[in-house]
């Protein structure tokens, strides 16, 4: 589990950055928990850090799925987001493209792959003569 903190008066490319955080983290197979803490009379608007972690939560809806909806604790509200079932599949899918592609079993356009390539002079190196 990943953790990123919030604040609830957040600045739009602050937000953004952590935001990028987050997706990063789900794309590594992460869960990630969002935590808004709250300082001073902040924690009398518990609306505004539910309504920050449902935004963020609605603009990562393809990339993951909320675990553990907005709860208050204390002056701190925590969310938990796990990666959705379709980013799993899409990255397993992948995987498996990239082990047959590794194993020389096809090359990127569908044709089989020789095991050696050669280069322009006839060589089998990947060196070239020139220095330059």
């Amino acid at each position: 589990i990943r953790e990123i903190k919030f604040r609830p008066k957040i600045a739009q490319n602050d937000y953004d950055t952590k935001k990028g955080h987050v997706t990063r983290f789900l794309r590594g197979k992460d869960k990630v928990k969002i935590t808004i803490m709250f300082r001073g009379r902040e924690v009398t608007h518990p609306e505004r850090g539910t309504a920050l972690l449902d935004r963020l939560a609605g603009e990562l809806s393809e990339i993951a799925v909320v675990e553990q909806a907005p709860v208050q604790d204390g002056r701190n509200m925590t969310m938990l987001l796990a990666p959705s079932k379709a980013l799993l599949a899409a990255d397993r899918e992948r995987s498996t493209n990239g082990a047959r592609d590794r194993d020389g079993t096809q090359d990127h356009d569908g044709a089989p792959q020789s095991a050696a390539v050669a280069t322009a002079d006839g060589s089998a190196g990947g060196e070239s003569s020139d220095s330059s």
